[in-house]
């Protein structure tokens, strides 16, 4: 053994002692933070950070998924290959929505930018067109998709291109960088942490599955031991087979806006967006533009379900089509999801009819100029000739409007001075005559009509205030009686059959009225509209009476009117309710016994908040459902279709108001076309609008 060699071999190890002691001492092995993805299908875009390394050390990640809470894991396939691919389907010009980008980088705030927009350009690298956000929809970066729509240039059923994503920043054009995967090796670490973005291709790994909870593993290491988290879980919908369907397409409205009635269903209940196009040839397809405000559902992201959910689109066909007579309109309906696009579903041919609106406006050919203040109306045969007139309450003295069979007026005064806020017609002296019922801010009072046509005015009871008043049959004996909303309460007015009454008073304040059958037991009850929350009382038959109020939705408004029907022909009368704001509309749930069934709260969406004095019913299309016209005393009257029990407007152009206040209204046919027409009472020039024969 030579000198020298256990000198140098125990240098020799201390130098690799001291070597291995200083690259412990040295070392950080990096963590990962918790990582973020998001429910979503295809390539999914997973979110972390490596953080604690103080060397700043490279390292690798191992990225695993589970989808039986950890039990087994699989190893994560990253996906390759551009991360903002749009598919277009469709064919010519198309509508197309729901852009979606794996990763926008942090940093822009587009929740504030209404100027975001998307350039395409398809595989041959033409640039096709661009997309403006829809600026109801707010965009997060954890999202990692916009809404758009707009029209392709593209033919074609499937197109994959590059696309651009730019905001608009002090009039300049920036554009934003999209996230792409870093991969698992050689990933830069640092002390407080480094962002980086895995996408992970879950078609390839899970195939097509269908609301699939996962959970994904995340390993880093720099040569030693790594440390491991994993993520909260998440649901994957990659859904292979069904594209959304339409399918029970009906139309509702003659003209103006039309009510696009159908079923959207999705075997996975994906979220859905439908185009809508009109053709007027059967042929060329054209976009349907959506009336604003008017109660519809719109056509993005519509909830589907596989049994199917209806939907109501509210076309504006007066803006697409213009003025029109007898104009043979189809509908067409192209549901997608996402990329996936269903069958095109079409309507019947049917008649669009845009003269000056579904009624003429009658007012300054038939009817007298009267500049007087009215509150309410009433139709009734009160001359015994045969066709519809009218009775007016006014601040003053009442007038009866007669009409000639052509819905011409002339006007009868009634010479009793007294201010009439609220006028019911009916026999309520038993002689097939029609009387009227007077609620005035003083003593009421009942016209008694004659065999000539002639109303005798006598004064009833209770001398009182009253505001406003229905007929009802409490005894259920065919004699009318009157409940009758007053100062002091509300009267129930049990009538003799020959113009005299019987009083009983309930407890109560109203200012609007609604009578029916609530309950379904065939005895008639009533609901009150008031200033707070609205009330009602059912009648058993036995002159007991018991609130319902309890049963109505704790909404809160000062309320004029109501109508009551069963408007969505489920067997129960419902109710609409005129507020000051914004109407509602009160379905009755059905109940068994002595109570109606919970009435649901559904908002109707007038165009504006209004003051809403007076709703009345009536037949807009002959379909037997009952539609409103609602008089506003501010703010523009409308004109509502029932779909369903669901209501939209569907006033034409032609219902203006004079500049007047409107106060109440009535429907009938006065000309005997078949139509029904409409009586509006103004604070001014009383108003007449002749349906349009169909």
């Amino acid at each position: 053994m030579k000198p020298g060699f256990f000198p140098t071999l125990i240098l020799l190890l201390l130098i690799l002692a001291l070597g291995a002691g200083c690259h412990q001492r040295n070392n950080h092995p990096p963590r990962v933070s918790v990582p973020i993805p998001v429910d979503g299908s295809g390539n999914i875009t997973v979110r972390y950070a490596l953080l604690e390394d103080q060397n700043k050390q490279l390292a690798a990640v191992r990225i695993e998924y589970s989808i039986d809470g950890g039990l087994t894991w699989w190893p994560a396939t990253e996906a390759v290959g551009t991360l903002a691919t749009p598919v277009v389907t469709g064919d010519g010009d198309s509508q197309f929505t729901d852009w979606r980008f794996s990763g926008i980088r942090p940093g822009f705030n587009l929740e504030k930018e209404n100027r975001l927009y998307v350039t395409l350009s398809d595989s041959a690298g033409n640039r096709s067109i661009t997309l403006y956000r829809d600026e109801s929809r707010t965009i997060s970066v954890a999202e990692g998709w916009i809404n758009g729509n707009g029209t392709a240039a593209f033919s074609g059923t499937q197109i994959s291109g590059s696309v651009e994503l730019n905001y608009v920043q002090d009039d300049a054009d920036i554009a934003l960088e999209f996230a792409v995967s870093d991969g698992t090796i050689l990933l830069t670490t640092s002390k407080f942490g480094v962002e980086h973005i895995f996408v992970w291709d879950s078609l390839r790994d899970l195939g097509f599955v269908i609301k699939t909870g996962v959970v994904l593993r995340i390993t880093a290491s720099d040569g030693d031991k790594g440390t491991a988290v994993v993520s909260m879980p998440f649901t994957v919908n990659n859904s292979l087979s069904t594209a959304p369907d339409v399918s029970n397409i009906t139309l509702h409205g003659t003209g103006g806006n039309i009510v696009v009635a159908y079923l959207l269903s999705d075997a996975e209940s994906n979220p859905s967006d439908v185009t809508v196009q009109y053709a007027t040839d059967n042929a060329t397809y054209l976009t349907a533009t959506e009336a604003t405000q008017a109660g519809g559902d719109g056509k993005k992201r519509l909830k589907t379900e596989p049994a199917g959910v209806m939907h109501y689109f509210v076309w504006d066909s007066r803006k697409d089509l213009g003025e029109v007579r007898n104009e043979s309109v189809t509908v067409r309906l192209r549901p997608a999801d996402g990329g996936l696009g269903g069958p095109d579903c079409t309507s019947s041919v049917f008649t669009v009819e845009n003269r000056i609106g579904e009624f003429q406006d009658a007012t300054l050919t038939n009817m007298p100029f009267f500049t007087g203040g009215s509150y309410k109306c009433a139709p009734g045969d009160f001359d015994n000739d045969g066709d519809v007139d009218v009775f007016v309450g006014n601040n003053g003295e009442n007038m009866l409007y007669v009409n000639d069979g052509s819905a011409f007026f002339t006007l009868q005064r009634m010479w009793v001075r007294q201010s009439t806020s609220d006028v019911v017609v009916g026999d309520f002296t038993n002689d097939g005559l029609p009387d009227v019922f007077c609620c005035n801010k003083e003593e009421n009072t009942l016209y008694v009509n004659g065999p000539a046509g002639t109303l005798m005015a006598i004064v009833v009871g209770p001398p009182l205030p009253t505001f406003a008043g229905a007929a009802i049959d409490v005894q259920n004996d065919g004699i009318l009686d009157i409940v009758t909303a007053n100062q002091a309460g509300i009267a129930v007015q049990l009538g003799y059959g020959d113009g005299t009454f019987w009083h009983q008073l309930l407890q109560g304040l109203g200012y609007g009225l609604a009578a029916a059958d609530f309950n379904t037991d065939g005895i008639d009850d009533f609901f009150i509209a008031t200033d707070g929350k609205n009330g009602g009382y059912i009648h058993d038959g036995s002159f007991h009476w018991y609130s319902f109020r309890g049963n109505l939705p704790g909404v809160y408004d000062l309320s004029f009117g109501a109508a009551a029907d069963d408007f969505d022909n489920d067997g129960d009368p419902d109710i609409y309710v005129a507020n000051k704001g914004h109407n509602v509309y009160l379905e009755n749930r059905g109940g068994n016994g002595l109570f109606p069934g919970k009435f649901a709260y559904q908002p109707y969406a007038s165009k504006e908040a209004m003051l809403s004095a007076d709703v009345t019913m009536l037949d807009i299309e002959g379909d037997g459902d009952k539609d409103l016209f609602v008089a506003n005393d501010l703010g523009t009257n409308e004109l509502l279709i029932n779909v369903d029990g669901r209501f939209f407007n569907a006033s034409p152009v032609n219902l203006i108001d004079f500049g007047a206040r409107s106060y109440g209204a009535c429907a009938a046919d006065f000309n005997g076309d078949g139509e029904d027409d409409i009586f509006v009472v103004n604070n001014g020039q009383n108003q007449l609008y002749l349906g349009v024969a169909k």
